[in-house]
């Protein structure tokens, strides 16, 4: 003829607790009320209980359950005729255990120390655990914004250029809440830079940019933000590998390289190209033979091989010939009348050999004016 009742009570107020499958889960801060009445008029003696299969008691005021796991709580009623009720059970689940919350990204990330490194287009994932009662929510907030619901499944971007820091919890079903997760993540926005250098300057030749077979390309990336992870290099027709050493044709002909370079964030630059054609013909060098500095021999007497440049007229070479001819001629008369006057006839005979003399070597004057 009586009822009994089961309840929950947080201290300063009353709530009820989540019924999961016909167990009821609380943890130790709950306490538990009974209460009875009886439908007969008569009254309620008492109320007994009893935990796990102990000696019932006197149920005189709310309890607790310490113990984290499954109980079955029994209880009855007895009226003042000494009706008692049949006895009725609940099973009761204790946690108290808090659950745990973990971060994750969409994309791969670089870590240096406690510091993870992203880029804008990746996306943090936060999930949560709770191997007794479950996972109620989870909660958010990005530097020293406020708390947001985080909806499950649902990732979350980081546009901000810089360091951020995201704090996250996760709350069970009966109220355990985790602690504080922080985790500082620095998001790259800007890519890294990469550049071909070629060890001697590139010559420019109509359409082609040549090259010589000595040349060295060093291929370098710069990236001021997570750092330069790895550069990727395409030689002519080949496949995309990581750069290690720097390139050098050994066959002439056109070239091509290619570049790229990644950060640790997982940007990645532009591409960068240079075409070459590597030539690698000697020069080829002649000689030939010139009278051009002949006429500036001082003295020379050889005869020229090709005619000068402006010849002089030949009735002037004859006038002038003719010219000295004369003027040896009358040096020699002279000489031979000067003789002939002061000297006897055997001296004759010597002035004659003086005129043979003269005629046979005429002066360098002469000579020169020959020319």
């Amino acid at each position: 003829s009586t009822d009994a009742e089961t309840a929950t009570e947080r201290p300063g107020a009353v709530t009820g607790i989540k019924n999961i499958g016909g167990k009821f889960y609380a943890s130790s801060k709950f306490k538990f009320s009974l209460k009875a009445n009886d439908p007969g008029g008569v009254g309620v003696d008492k109320i007994l209980y009893r935990i796990d299969g102990g000696a019932f008691g006197v149920y005189s005021k709310p309890f607790r359950i310490f113990a984290e796991g499954e109980h079955r709580v029994e209880y009855k009623a007895i009226d003042n005729l000494g009706n008692e009720e049949i006895t009725k059970s609940v099973i009761v689940v204790i946690d108290n255990t808090s659950p745990l919350a973990y971060i994750s990204f969409k994309n791969s990330v670089f870590q240096r120390g406690d510091l993870i490194y992203v880029n804008s287009k990746n996306k943090f994932i936060i999930t949560a655990s709770d191997n007794i009662s479950g996972v109620k929510e989870i909660k958010y907030k990005i530097n020293n914004g406020g708390w947001q619901v985080y909806a499950a499944d649902t990732p979350v971007p980081l546009t901000q250029q810089g360091l951020q820091t995201i704090t996250f919890k996760a709350v069970d079903i009966v109220g355990n809440e985790s602690r504080e997760y922080k985790t500082k993540v620095f998001v790259d926005t800007i890519a890294p830079i990469v550049k071909i250098i070629p060890s001697k300057k590139v010559r420019q030749s109509g359409d082609n940019r040549l090259a010589g077979v000595n040349f060295v390309y060093n291929v370098q990336a710069t990236d001021n933000e997570s750092g330069i992870r790895y550069i990727k290099v395409k030689v002519d027709n080949g496949n995309w590998v990581i750069y290690k050493n720097p390139i050098v044709f050994s066959k002439p002909g056109q070239h091509t390289i290619v570049a790229q370079a990644w950060d640790y964030a997982g940007n990645i630059s532009e591409s960068v190209t240079i075409t070459i054609r590597v030539d690698a013909l000697p020069p080829t060098t002649t000689i030939e033979a010139s009278n051009d500095e002949e006429s500036s021999q001082s003295g020379s007497t050889e005869p020229q091989t090709q005619p000068a440049p402006t010849p002089a007229p030949e009735s002037s070479d004859s006038g002038s010939s003719s010219s000295s001819e004369s003027n040896s001629s009358s040096s020699s008369d002279s000489s031979s009348d000067s003789t002939s006057d002061s000297s006897s006839d055997s001296s004759s005979s010597d002035s004659s050999s003086s005129d043979s003399s003269s005629t046979t070597n005429p002066p360098s004057s002469q000579g020169d004016n020959t020319q």
